[in-house]
């Protein structure tokens, strides 16, 4: 078990050593733990001794193989630029974690950065990078690279994870994080997320504050920084995890599924052909039904066409890839 004061553990997850390059710089030296652990390099029993059993590994023992970031609080909480929260890029000067200086690939100043809203969920937005950043959830949509876009990263303190393991991908840059107090949600480890919220707020309405004179003289000057609550532009379809599955009927299957960008919870229904009238006439490999196509556009037009407050609002997904 983690301390309370733990925010987030940062591991690499790329193959080709960026962010353990990444991590081992020395502007990461706050969060930096080097790799512990491993096999005996010499005898620790002798030869009439029996071999120690294999003992299960706390989630705290498994990360300590591997070098990685360990975000705390009170010293997050301690910088002076803390408008964007915990900011992620290669500027020197406003980035709590350094991905690189400048010139990285695929990596900008300000690449992305995560906040705590309100009700205490945490969210990544890529607001200022020039080549976009994804998001992976247990293995989807981290090809999903976006420019101006909002991830929900988990919702509020004590309820359970539903999306696993969850990498953030700059580039050909890769981490996974976890946030490991969030599930178990400990006062002091609540309280601590108040107090980033608190933090955040204080430097957005300083900043805020700074820019008025600018303002003022009538000059064509773009904030530094954009306020994570205000809504991105966005310029793409709306990226969904899919979740557990919930049941099947006679057109298809029920998935739980998240839209990443608000943290809805829907429920999507994935269309199947289902037609098992033997034909004497052979069809094409991705041929469909057209009996059963009409059918499915029948039900989909009539729940969107007469919305009720006791049946649920349609939207039209995109196909699962």
């Amino acid at each position: 078990m983690f301390d309370h004061n733990v925010f987030a553990v940062l591991t690499a997850y790329d193959g080709k050593n960026k962010a353990n390059s990444a991590f081992r710089l020395p502007e990461n030296s706050t969060w930096f733990h080097s790799s512990v652990g491993g096999v005996a390099i010499k005898p620790t029993i002798n030869s009439r001794q029996a071999t120690p059993a294999e003992d299960g590994e706390s989630d705290e023992e498994e990360l300590s193989v591997v070098d990685r970031l360990i975000v705390t609080f009170d010293k997050l909480l301690e910088s002076e630029s803390f408008e964007n929260g915990l900011q992620f890029g290669t500027d020197l000067l406003s980035s709590h974690i350094l991905l690189g200086h400048r010139g990285t690939k695929g990596v900008s100043a300000k690449q992305c950065n995560i906040i705590v809203d309100d009700n205490l969920c945490i969210w990544l937005h890529d607001y200022h990078s020039a080549h976009g950043s994804a998001v992976g959830y247990n293995g989807q949509n981290h090809n999903e690279v976006r420019k101006r876009e909002t991830w929900i990263l988990a919702f509020e303190p004590g309820q359970e994870d539903p999306f696993g393991k969850i990498t953030i991908h700059s580039g050909s840059l890769a981490v996974e994080i976890k946030f490991v107090n969030h599930t178990i949600a400990a006062p002091q480890y609540v309280e601590n997320l108040r107090a980033f919220v608190r933090k955040r707020k204080a430097a957005a309405l300083k900043n805020k504050e700074e820019l008025l004179p600018v303002g003022g003289l009538g000059l064509n000057s773009e904030p530094p920084t954009e306020a994570p609550t205000e809504p991105p532009i966005i310029n793409d379809k709306p990226i969904y995890f899919h979740g557990q599955f919930v049941g099947k009927g006679a057109f298809g299957e029920v998935y739980k599924v998240i839209r990443i960008r608000d943290g809805k919870i829907l429920a999507a229904k994935v269309f199947r052909s289902a037609s098992t009238k033997p034909t004497s006439k052979k069809r094409k490999l991705d041929g469909i039904d057209p009996a059963w196509l009409i059918q499915i556009r029948r039900e989909f037009t009539l729940m969107k066409e007469n919305p009720h407050v006791n049946a649920p609002q349609v939207f039209l997904l995109r196909p699962r890839r």
